[in-house]
């Protein structure tokens, strides 16, 4: 879950960049365990809400 105070339009952009800069450094002949590396470390650019407290 993205907290409510996140713009986005913002949060879009991120993402859309990501995708493109994968898209480009694959393009680049990069091998394949960096373009993985990438893609995996890319959610963490994702801001998260704090889950629920359970009672509160």
């Amino acid at each position: 879950m993205v907290p409510d105070h996140i713009d986005s339009s913002a949060l879009g952009y991120l993402l859309v960049g990501v995708i493109r800069g994968i898209d480009s450094i694959a393009k680049a002949d990069v091998d394949g365990a960096t373009l993985e590396q990438t893609a995996r470390s890319a959610p963490a650019l994702i801001p998260r809400a704090d889950p629920p407290h359970p009672g509160g």
